[in-house]
């Protein structure tokens, strides 16, 4: 749950510890930001067990007041999704994997999803369709420029990996 920053105006400082994420310590979650905020998008933890356990939280951070906000949580807990923002208010989220909560034997589900976090309105919702045949991304390599969305690489089930280079574009309704 570390955070830390690097004052890019005065890079000789190096990297600062901030005020740590509330809650668990988290890995492969999706992250966007803006010029005033940094968006983390769910993730995964473990249990004293060892077991991975999803993490369906939002949370927003403010580098001038080092301060976390909790935002409304991600319909679904995934991890190893990645994402980039559109227009400064949307972040567009794809892949990553879905587990079944609170069992012994849980399956993961490989997700071929788009999600969008409206973070202005603090509202996701899903958009329709799916990743192309075979999508199934986790730890990929997203960016958004303009009106362009790009998937590059990623791990697949059973450690497959990827050479995807993908482009889509973004057209709001």
């Amino acid at each position: 749950n570390t955070t830390e920053v690097l004052d890019l105006a005065q890079p000789d400082s190096g990297w600062q510890q901030r005020s740590p994420i509330p809650g668990v310590g988290r890995g492969w979650s999706a992250a966007a930001a803006t010029p005033d905020h940094l968006y983390v998008f769910g993730g995964v933890t473990w249990d004293e067990a060892k077991n991975t356990v999803g993490v369906g939280e939002t949370w927003r951070y403010s580098p001038q007041q080092d301060r976390w906000e909790k935002k409304t949580p991600p319909p679904v807990a995934i991890s190893g999704w990645a994402g980039g923002l559109f227009q400064q208010r949307y972040a567009v989220i794809v892949g990553g994997v879905m587990r079944e909560k609170e069992k012994p034997d849980r399956k993961s589900f490989w997700s071929d999803l788009v999600w969008v976090s409206d973070i202005v309105a603090d509202q996701w919702r899903q958009v329709r369709g799916t990743l192309p045949p075979g999508g199934v991304f986790n730890d990929s390599g997203v960016v958004v420029i303009g009106d362009t969305i790009y998937v590059l690489g990623g791990e697949g089930p059973k450690g497959s990996h990827y050479n995807y280079f993908l482009t889509g574009r973004i057209r709001p309704k």
